[in-house]
């Protein structure tokens, strides 16, 4: 019987960390971070009404992802407004993942999502786990992984939840604030429990 697993937590907390040993280990992961980047690049619809909302500047040849987060993460209505044009297709493409997961009769679908608790994706998930780490530790790592300011870094952060509003939620939550060894040991054992009866 398939299980679904929401893994969420602030940005450069280390959830991809996690989801990538939760793969290597055998579940399906659907990136919802990498859907929403490539349906606001490749999909006409989106691009349509991403333009219509934010104006042209939008797209030149592609999508201007700079002007954009300059736009959306400086703007709390700007950004509500692109979470309600992306988040539906987002979902869409989560449920034909199910499905699929479903036909191949595996164990585990993992959910990879900023804004699980946000999006009302919890809603559709059997379990979600939070992981977290030191704020300053986690801005070091978004500059380093996005090659962005840590101004920027902190205004994304004033759109997410506080970690604890997210862990107050959570079935489970990872600490983040050790050894990558020591997280591949704990992503090991949230494998387990998530796949338990």
């Amino acid at each position: 019987m398939l299980r679904t697993l929401g893994v969420t937590g602030g940005i450069g907390s280390g959830k991809s960390a996690v989801c990538a040993v939760l793969r290597a280990l055998g579940a399906r992961l659907f990136e919802a971070d990498q859907v929403a980047k490539s349906l606001l690049e490749y999909a006409p619809q989106v691009r349509e009404a991403v333009t219509a909302a934010f104006g042209p500047q939008a797209y030149g040849p592609q999508l201007d992802r700079r002007w954009l987060a300059g736009r959306v993460f400086r703007d709390a209505r700007a950004l509500a407004r692109l979470n309600a044009i992306v988040h539906p297709y987002v979902r869409d493409a989560f449920a034909k993942e199910r499905e699929a997961a479903v036909r191949a009769r595996e164990r585990l679908l993992v959910l990879e999502a900023a804004l699980i608790f946000e999006s009302g994706f919890d809603a559709i998930l059997d379990r979600v786990v939070v992981v977290d780490a030191p704020v300053e530790v986690r801005i070091a790592r978004a500059m380093a992984r996005d090659g962005v300011t840590a101004r920027e870094v902190r205004l994304r952060m004033q759109h997410q939840w506080a970690p604890e509003a997210l862990m107050c939620r959570a079935h489970r939550v990872i600490d983040n604030s050790a050894s990558l060894a020591r997280l591949s040991q704990e992503a090991e054992r949230l494998y387990c429990w998530a796949t338990q009866g």
